[in-house]
């Protein structure tokens, strides 16, 4: 699978564009026994929301975090929301949750023996401006 995907020349979506067959072939080699993957939905450039924007249009958006998890040998995963858009969380779970219900997370995937499970996590982006200052 990683070499299809390098053979692609698929990139990150990042401000880098890293080639994600490279990516996932250094998390596969990683000697680590126990392996998660994190996809970030969450632009840190002030007025970006490409990832706010897939995320509330298209449910479907994760697709690839499933394959990358299973290339790597991932068995959890989180993929980080910013609590601040809530179409963004509400679709992020319909996702994980149409996910399991087809078999491409939890146990067994596909009848492959291989196990994964995933869950949104809501993150407060503004937290450090939200605190009051002395």
């Amino acid at each position: 699978m990683i070499e299809e995907i390098k053979k692609s020349g698929l990139r990150g979506r990042g401000g880098a564009g890293f080639p994600t067959g490279s990516k996932w072939n250094f998390a596969r080699k990683s000697p680590r026994q126990v392996k998660y993957i994190v996809a970030n939905g969450d632009e840190g450039d002030p007025g970006a929301f490409m990832d706010r924007s897939l995320i509330e249009a298209d449910r479907t958006a994760p697709g690839g975090y499933d394959d990358g998890a299973y290339a790597i040998g991932a068995h959890q995963g989180f993929i980080y929301v910013r609590d601040e858009y809530p179409l963004a969380v509400k679709n992020m779970g319909i996702a994980i949750e149409q996910a399991r219900e087809h078999g491409l997370l939890g146990e067994n995937i596909l009848n492959s023996g291989y196990n994964s499970t995933s869950r949104s996590v809501r993150g407060p982006a503004l937290l450090c401006a939200a605190r009051k200052r002395p």
